[in-house]
């Protein structure tokens, strides 16, 4: 980035402001932000390069009076020259405005990533916290990525509106991460990472305290707050830059393959026992079987309660069981809620469960002609919420 009266002299042709996320608008401070990429920061020595830093502007776009009076403020690392060598760009990524924090002495407060894995939490009224722009350092803390690796990605931010908090979210190669902003001693803010994911990903966003993201795994939605696996989807792949928008409550997402997915989530529902109907572990889990015979014959498998979590399926006669199902809270054992099942019988069967806190649903099937292959499914439904 350079600043300058007249025709375009930059001799870096690699710096440019490339950052994923585009500029940033501050409403607060009406002002615009942005990160620049490797160059020259040579402005203590009256220069007009600014590589490597963020710089703050007045939203129509003129900084410090004129042009070449440079930013209205800006932040540089000390170690500039260091992320310069080494292909580190502070610019990978766009500055993230946090809503206020709760308890902070700093009202306006940003988070800037960069290619060196670093996040680095910044007061927008004083960016180097000398009082001008061109000084270098003053970010009031850092910390390395949770999960390691580069930040290439736009960081999201959301506030949980239970505990007025905000949170950041970061993914790339290595993984995703839930980050809390809190008012330590004094006022002072800090970044203080809560839970990591080591399913790596693109631009995450978070909607509902749900985060989704894209990656090698397709589409994830994790709990914001615990970042437990609430929900996947396989089908997108060939994901490269592309991340998930969510628009009037669907998730949209495309793909390195030249499709557009879309998603809408099921309408939960609480589970009512009927003749054919099991309703396990307090209600939240719902079971049914159907069943076809050799020659044609289908019906309903016709539902018997024995514990609250247990129950059987007959399907000729109430004194013949043909299925015994189980659903248990596995949740401190690995994060997921368990589904087993036994059958007594060589007929088809489809076993349908349904989470009816989210309208997650499981299907299970038996083919027509072999024995029923007992059901031991672990990670049938992710806990977490």
């Amino acid at each position: 980035m350079h600043f300058t009266h007249g025709s375009p002299d930059c001799p870096s042709v690699q710096t440019a402001v490339w950052q994923r996320g585009g500029v940033v608008y501050d409403s607060d401070l009406d002002r615009i932000l942005f990160a620049t990429g490797n160059g020259p920061f040579d402005v203590p020595q009256g220069g007009h390069d600014w590589g490597d830093s963020v710089l703050e502007l007045r939203a129509s776009g003129a900084g410090n009076g004129a042009a070449a009076d440079g930013p209205l403020d800006s932040y540089t690392p000390t170690n500039f020259q260091q992320l310069q060598d080494q292909d580190a760009d502070l610019g990978s990524t766009a500055p993230a405005v946090l809503p206020a924090v709760p308890g902070s002495r700093f009202p306006h407060l940003a988070v800037q990533g960069g290619k060196d894995g670093n996040l680095r939490l910044l007061n927008l009224d004083d960016l180097s916290g000398q009082g001008q722009p061109g000084k270098v350092g003053g970010e009031l803390r850092s910390i390395p990525v949770p999960q390691g690796g580069e930040v290439l990605t736009a960081v999201a931010v959301w506030t949980d509106p239970a505990s007025g908090t905000p949170w950041i979210f970061v993914a790339n190669d290595s993984g995703v991460s839930g980050i809390q902003v809190v008012a330590g001693s004094g006022g002072t803010p800090a970044l203080t990472p809560v839970w990591t994911d080591p399913n790596g990903g693109t631009s995450p966003v978070v909607a509902d305290a749900i985060v989704f993201y894209a990656g090698g795994a397709g589409l994830r939605a994790l709990s914001a707050r615990h970042g437990a696996l609430l929900w996947s989807d396989g089908g997108p792949s060939s994901i490269h830059w592309q991340s998930p928008i969510v628009v009037d409550g669907r998730v949209y997402v495309a793909d390195g393959n030249g499709k557009l997915w879309a998603y809408a989530p099921a309408a939960a529902s609480s589970c009512a026992a009927d003749a054919t109907t099991l309703c396990l572990l307090g209600g939240r889990f719902q079971v049914r079987a159907a069943w076809l015979t050799a020659n044609g014959a289908t019906g309903d498998g016709q539902a018997v309660a024995l514990t609250a979590d247990t129950g059987t399926f007959w399907f000729f006669s109430a004194a013949n069981i043909e299925v015994v199902a189980k659903a248990l809270n596995g949740c401190a054992l690995g994060n997921h809620f368990w589904v087993f099942a036994g059958g007594l019988t060589n007929v088809r069967v489809v076993i349908t469960v349904t989470d009816t806190a989210n309208g997650a649903v499981r299907v299970y099937q038996n083919a027509q002609g072999t024995q029923f292959a007992p059901l031991q499914d672990t990670r049938a439904f992710a806990c977490g919420g």
